[in-house]
């Protein structure tokens, strides 16, 4: 028999809501915490924006740059944007590079559109390797992958405002993959025998380098590169079409062989079928300027690309060339000069 001690009042009742929002707020700290201890833990060789979000904005870019830097790897890893706006008076670059670049008329119309055509001195620079020049790179490319995912999902504005202010929170909530969670977790990639730094930029930079140091690793890469992939001719004509109606619009164009080593120079020439002294010959011809640069003369971190500060150095070098170039531009347009320049 109860009692009426025993019958709960409405001033005894507990609201039941108050222990699920008890349970529900140590659920989202306990969350937090996790979260927060896995992005602290991680084991992140990745600075700056998320790889994909800035594909996905570069590719978005419209009329924002006096001057536009084209080409592959060696160029998006290569080319400081902002050293060489400090040589060419602060003016607007941007780099435009992607991996494993070609050249077709879609990269072309790309570049070209990223070029503001109300800037007093717009120039196009372009990073000419032997495999940018080739069928394989012109079918599948890092551009055309980016083209793709952006029609398919284009970054929602909220990241694109974070990723010029605060990119490193972006970075810092990347989410993470299973295998990486485990690898995490358990410490794994921390024995790696290599260790690979990158910092993707809001620019386009992307400068990295490896640790430690393996200058065969590029070159084992590209052994098998130009097997049944050699430099095709429709692409060099449609980079010669290009260079001539760009000249035309009073754009400076200025072409270069990005710098890498000898070893993958001599395997390029051997390999490849690309002429260089023929194709700077038709650059040129077609309105262009040629940058002859060191090929040997800056510091590769893998055989084929240039570490960062090597990539700082040289971009400071192919800046002053580009202003020389300039302030001879009434020469080369009379006639006087050659329209080909070279590293002291």
């Amino acid at each position: 028999m109860t009692t009426g001690e025993d019958i709960p009042t409405l001033t005894t009742l507990k609201p039941p809501g108050g222990l699920l929002r008890c349970r529900a707020a140590q659920t989202m700290l306990l969350a937090a915490v996790i979260t927060a201890g896995m992005g602290l833990a991680r084991e992140n060789m990745q600075s700056g924006l998320p790889p994909k979000l800035l594909w996905r904005l570069k590719v978005d870019w419209k009329a924002n740059a006096d001057v536009v830097l084209a080409g592959d790897s060696r160029v998006y890893r290569g080319l400081s944007p902002e050293k060489i706006s400090a040589v060419l008076g602060n003016c607007r670059v941007l780099n435009f590079g992607f991996n494993s670049a070609g050249y077709s008329p879609e990269y072309l119309a790309g570049v070209h559109r990223v070029l503001d055509p109300r800037s007093p001195q717009p120039a196009i620079v372009m990073g000419i390797t032997p495999h940018s020049l080739t069928p394989d790179a012109v079918k599948d490319n890092g551009y055309l992958h980016a083209l793709s995912d952006q029609r398919n999902q284009p970054p929602p504005a909220a990241e694109e405002v974070m990723a010029r202010y605060c990119p490193e929170v972006l970075n810092f909530f990347e989410p993470m993959k299973f295998r990486e969670m485990l690898q995490t977790v358990l410490g794994i990639r921390r024995h790696k025998k290599a260790t690979y730094l990158e910092s993707y930029r809001l620019n386009g930079w992307v400068p990295g380098r490896l640790i430690p140091e393996d200058s065969s690793s590029g070159l084992k890469a590209y052994r098998k590169v130009f097997n049944e992939n050699k430099v095709s001719d429709e692409t060099v004509r449609g980079i010669l079409d290009a260079v001539r109606q760009w000249t035309r619009c009073g754009i400076g164009v200025y072409g270069f062989r990005p710098p890498t080593t000898a070893a993958m120079v001599a395997l390029e020439d051997a390999q490849s079928g690309f002429d260089e002294a023929k194709f700077v010959a038709k650059f040129v011809k077609a309105g262009g300027q040629w940058i002859a640069v060191d090929q040997d003369g800056y510091h590769s971190y893998d055989g084929s690309h240039l570490r960062e500060d090597s990539a700082a150095t040289f971009s400071v070098d192919l800046a002053r060339k580009i202003d020389e170039l300039r302030k001879l531009a009434d020469d080369r347009q009379s006639g006087r000069s050659t329209g080909i320049s070279s590293f002291p």
